[in-house]
């Protein structure tokens, strides 16, 4: 945060194996803890930023740097903890994860919906053209057009009610399959009206009956509750 050196990172140019080389972690550098690019937030000259980037490499946050856009950080090819989401609360209560669009990026934004919500930071995802990351994205086209797609992003769980029906129609999971694992994100929502929104739109768009939704939330309520039995 305060622009300290904590680590080294490099990464091979060659055909080594291993691709990429970090220090190793220690009592002063810990990857659950650490957002890398987090101590450029103090060139926004005391602004608060509208929005928090979380992106997934170290090159993605030089490359949006270079074009003056600082409020971004990565993870270091960890998933986002609670520490994390505790940090990002600290700047914004908005989020916009800006992943690869391939399998993996997907994969690893829907798994950062959960310490986010608990938090009760509203998360957004933005998706750039032809599977670019930030970085190859800002290398082909203007700031501008990066900033333009970023204020049309999406909700992240409005993307994730998609994926699960598109798991849905190819039969690869079950409704209750799909119930389940949307329950599992929503249930973290803090804002009631928003988690209102969200369970209309799954009932609408899976045929399910809301009050049976909203049974299933309550029981998770309950279980998250309930004190846990010695053994």
């Amino acid at each position: 945060r305060q622009g300290n050196i904590l680590a080294f990172a490099g990464r091979t140019i060659g055909k080594d194996k291993v691709k990429y080389i970090n220090s190793k972690e220690s009592e002063i550098f810990s990857k659950r803890r650490v957002l890398y690019g987090l101590n450029n937030f103090n060139k926004l000259n005391g602004k608060k930023p509208k929005y928090v980037f979380i992106v997934e490499g170290y090159t993605d946050v030089l490359m949006m740097n270079k074009y003056g856009l600082y409020n971004v950080v990565a993870t270091m090819g960890t998933s986002l903890t609670l520490e994390h989401a505790s940090e990002v609360k600290k700047i914004s209560n908005k989020v916009i994860l800006c992943y690869d669009s391939d399998t993996a990026g997907i994969d690893s934004s829907f798994k950062n919906i959960e310490p986010l919500y608990q938090f009760g930071i509203e998360i957004f995802s933005l998706r750039l053209d032809s599977g670019l990351d930030p970085c190859s994205y800002l290398e082909r086209h203007v700031r501008e057009k990066f900033i333009d797609l970023a204020k049309k992003s999406s909700s992240i769980i409005d993307e994730y009610m998609d994926y699960l029906k598109d798991k849905l129609i190819e039969k690869e999971i079950s409704i209750n399959e799909a119930l389940d694992s949307f329950v599992s994100k929503i249930r973290y929502v803090q804002d009631y009206i928003q988690r209102d929104k969200f369970i209309n739109k799954f009932a609408a768009s899976f045929s399910i009956s809301k009050v049976k939704i909203e049974s299933i939330i309550n029981k998770e309520f309950i279980r998250a509750d309930s004190p846990k039995q010695s053994i």
